[in-house]
């Protein structure tokens, strides 16, 4: 009986833990969004271009962590949906300061 409660007590550490570093990474990136938004907009480009790359790869590493069926065991349906709703929101986010990039460019 103690190892069954073993075992449930680790997932659900496990679990937990999984949905901090996802959620750590998302809000990271959503962060690292804002601060290229700011930069650009206050005419700093290049830290901008800077910040926004480092967010593209919080996304990339996002998208790659939630195919990863190691990971996504230890999140429920409700937990994932609040992800990918929140990755949409930080892929706007960056689409937009790519457009901002280009209109700067132009």
């Amino acid at each position: 009986m103690r190892r069954q409660f073993d075992k449930l007590a680790g997932s659900d550490r496990e679990s937990q833990t999984t949905q901090m570093l996802l959620s750590a990474e998302l809000a990271t990136g959503l962060t690292l969004a804002g601060i290229a938004e700011t930069k650009h907009q206050t005419g700093d480009g290049e830290g901008g271009k800077r910040a926004a790359e480092r967010a593209e790869e919080v996304y990339s590493r996002l998208v790659r962590l939630l195919a990863d069926p190691k990971h996504i065991k230890h999140i429920n349906d409700e937990e994932r949906q609040a992800l990918k709703v929140e990755m949409v929101r930080l892929r706007k986010n960056l689409d937009g300061i790519a457009t901002l990039r280009q209109e700067r460019q132009a």
